[in-house]
């Protein structure tokens, strides 16, 4: 495939899958990173003239790229604090029943 059209190609998996990710849809980028690297190793190929001809639609990719590691990591941070908050809610949780089973207890034997 041309590397113009690998490029293009490139860049709308990237969008489709930053939208999935917005929906909260796991997503593998492992065959995608294998992909743009190979597209690299096409260009660095090129004679330099014919490289820069593909300077435009590199800038677009690497700047989608960098907005969507943006929202990865502050996803990754709502994931993080999501996380915390429902461990603090298990501990009160468990203090809760810890107290409220003694208590029920101490009811049990009073009657």
């Amino acid at each position: 495939m041309e590397i113009a059209k690998r490029i293009d190609a490139a860049i709308e998996y990237l969008n489709k899958a930053h939208e999935e990710s917005k929906k909260g849809i796991i997503i593998n980028l492992d065959g995608f990173q294998d992909e743009v690297r190979d597209i690299c190793v096409e260009v660095v190929k090129l004679p330099t003239e014919d490289a820069m001809l593909h300077a435009e639609k590199f800038q677009i990719l690497s700047d989608k790229l960098s907005d969507f590691e943006v929202d990865l990591r502050q996803k990754q941070l709502e994931v993080q604090n999501d996380i915390q908050n429902l461990n603090t809610k298990k501990k009160a949780l468990k203090s809760y029943n810890k107290v409220s089973h003694s208590g029920n207890s101490n009811d049990n034997t009073e009657d």
